[in-house]
């Protein structure tokens, strides 16, 4: 049995584990605390999902005893530990439980000096560290530094998703993971791009929850996960420089249009940095909020 760990909120961790599945041909146990997954706002079919309760999570030593009973319930064979080595908050420091099991970490791009303030006490002792990303040279450190682990790159492999018929031809695709300040400032960059090339596209808005009011009546807006079978059929998408649409965007990487947004721990500066440095013979220094296209 697998039970693969990923606390942070966000769909990101959510599109990783269900890639991960589907590279490995697997389907662990999840721990998570995704409100769009405990409000079954995606379906995670057959999956057996652990999700802590309010009174679990009321301070560090109650949510480390909450955890410690579920693997204790479960012996899994591995432990899998996405994104962040000890947790998001350095939870799995010195967690005597996890010195019984195999524990696998998979390794993206992290603010490591930001990060390494969070662990009082060691992470996990690994034996497979899967490299999903180039690293910044302290969190290579790291895991050049463990003991007995076995590290190799991979990709991972999204499943098929479900298409979407009736669409506009080459539509401009803008998709996000929430409807905030951050989507309305992916929505400014996409007019704008727009304006700039003297163009009136069909646009398409990709985000959770309700069409948000700064989107005109006319434009269409989904609520769709998972949105990477759209991108093959956009003439240009328009995003934030997370780890996982950044993947799914490499095909299609001279119509990627990014805008990186500021993360305390996911530095999407950087991976936007590397992005047009691949793609474009002449890359502008990145600056807070600064969009960039690759075609």
């Amino acid at each position: 049995m697998l039970l693969y760990y990923c606390l942070g909120g966000g769909l990101g961790h959510i599109t990783r584990y269900l890639a991960f599945c589907h590279t490995f041909a697997v389907q662990p146990d999840l721990i998570t605390v995704c409100n769009s997954v405990k409000e079954r706002k995606i379906d995670l079919e057959n999956v057996k999902v652990h999700m802590p309760r309010e009174q679990d999570i009321q301070s560090r030593d109650l949510f480390r005893r909450w955890l410690t009973s579920v693997i204790v319930s479960m012996r899994p064979k591995q432990f899998i530990i996405d994104a962040f080595p000890a947790g998001i908050l350095g939870e799995l420091c010195d967690l005597k439980i996890l010195e019984e099991i195999e524990c696998v970490y998979l390794a993206r791009h992290l603010k490591w000096n930001e990060y390494q303030k969070r662990l009082q006490g060691k992470p996990p002792k690994f034996s497979r560290v899967l490299l999903l990303e180039e690293l910044c040279p302290d969190h290579q450190a790291f895991i050049s530094n463990l003991t007995g682990a076995n590290v190799s790159e991979i990709s991972l492999v999204d499943d098929e998703a479900p298409q979407i018929s009736d669409l506009p031809a080459d539509y401009w695709m803008i998709v996000h993971s929430e409807a905030g300040e951050e989507l309305e400032a992916l929505w400014n960059f996409a007019r704008e791009t727009a304006s700039i090339q003297d163009t009136k596209p069909a646009f398409i808005v990709v985000s959770p929850g309700k069409k948000p009011a700064f989107i005109p009546k006319e434009v269409l807006h989904l609520d769709v996960f998972p949105a990477h079978g759209m991108f093959a059929g956009a003439a240009k998408v328009f995003s934030g420089a997370g780890f996982n649409i950044v993947r799914q965007m490499r095909p299609y990487a001279h119509k990627h249009y990014i805008l990186p947004f500021e993360r305390s721990l996911d530095d999407q500066f950087f991976r936007a940095s590397k992005v047009a440095n691949a793609h474009c013979k002449k890359t502008a220094p990145f600056e807070n909020r600064q969009g960039v296209g690759v075609d």
